[in-house]
């Protein structure tokens, strides 16, 4: 597999634990000591992403994080990357928030490091460019 692939499918990964809510494969999307700057959320640490992201998911129903148009630059063991993201978020089924959806559009911006285990992440920035619908499907 290229580098450019393995870095593409970590990234899946992340978007495939988050709608599985598989956060345990975080440890094989983010660096131990990763950090990430999701406007007023600056997880640190893969402990932190996982805190961070299950905080929000576990509370609402399917969602599906969908990536697309990636740009990667190898340089070495290290590289840059990123790609287009469109996170659709339902409200969990039974719960008085069941009808309400949330759709946020943006870009995440990754720096990328190469480990003896493969690509891992090692700074995610997302850049927020639209959303949609209400934030209360987090709500349960």
């Amino acid at each position: 597999m290229s580098d450019r692939d393995a870095i593409v499918e970590t990234q899946i990964r992340y978007a495939d634990a988050c709608d599985t809510r598989e956060f345990a494969l975080f440890r094989e999307v983010f660096t131990p000591d990763a950090t990430g700057d999701y406007g007023d959320r600056r997880p640190e640490g893969v402990e932190g992403f996982l805190a961070m992201i299950a905080g929000f998911l576990t509370h609402c129903g399917p969602t599906q994080h969908l990536l697309g148009n990636h740009v990667v630059a190898v340089d070495g063991d290290r590289a840059t990357a990123r790609c287009a993201i469109r996170a659709f978020h339902t409200g969990r089924p039974g719960s008085a928030n069941a009808d309400c959806t949330y759709t946020v559009y943006g870009t995440y911006h990754d720096r990328f490091v190469r480990t003896p285990e493969g690509w891992r992440i090692e700074h995610r920035r997302m850049e927020v460019t639209h959303q949609t619908g209400d934030h209360r499907v987090f709500e349960g």
